[in-house]
């Protein structure tokens, strides 16, 4: 990483993404949000709103330029984690671009109002919330994986057990 205020911002967004996702995960076993979670959850969903320009949400508001710069610098990581649950998308009946646009504007409004669908909106449906954790999750960890490193492979995955050669970052070398 060139500096550390873009190491921390990265750090930040991947917690507060992480913190969204596990609070996501809360309301699919039903369980209370605690102010930080409902916080968290706020966050994510107009965080995602400003980095998908693709899915219009009709409540849109004046974005401050901190959040737009940070969201522009995401953007890419945003559009490959949604490629990758893409097969998922599909399981879940998603066959359309259409179809997850809209999901995509469901869950934002979601995210930022937990357990208030009004406005026509109705709440995420089991399979919809864990899409919605899946994309927040690979998110979070798709930022940490530009913090160490900036992404390039390493000769070798450590663990406290075991050095287990990873294959592919041997092949790049």
């Amino acid at each position: 990483m060139e500096d550390l205020s873009s190491v921390v911002s990265l750090l930040t967004m991947s917690s507060n993404l992480e913190h969204a996702a596990m609070s996501l995960r809360k309301i699919l076993e039903e369980r209370e949000l605690d102010e930080t979670e409902t916080a968290a959850l706020k966050w994510a969903g107009e965080f995602l709103r400003v980095v998908d320009w693709g899915t219009a949400v009709p409540d849109a508001q004046d974005v401050d330029g901190h959040v737009a710069v940070q969201a522009t610098s995401i953007r890419p990581t945003f559009y490959a984690c949604l490629f990758r649950i893409g097969p998922e998308f599909k399981e879940a009946g998603f066959t359309k671009e259409s179809e997850v646009t809209s999901f995509l504007g469901k869950l934002y409004h979601n995210l930022e109002q937990p357990g208030a669908p009004g406005r026509g909106r109705p709440k995420l449906k089991a399979t919809e919330a864990d899409l919605g954790y899946q994309l927040l999750h690979g998110m979070a960890e798709a930022l940490l994986v530009q913090v160490d490193s900036n992404g390039s492979p390493r000769p070798y995955t450590t663990d406290e057990w075991d050095q287990t050669p990873n294959e592919f970052a041997i092949a790049s070398v």
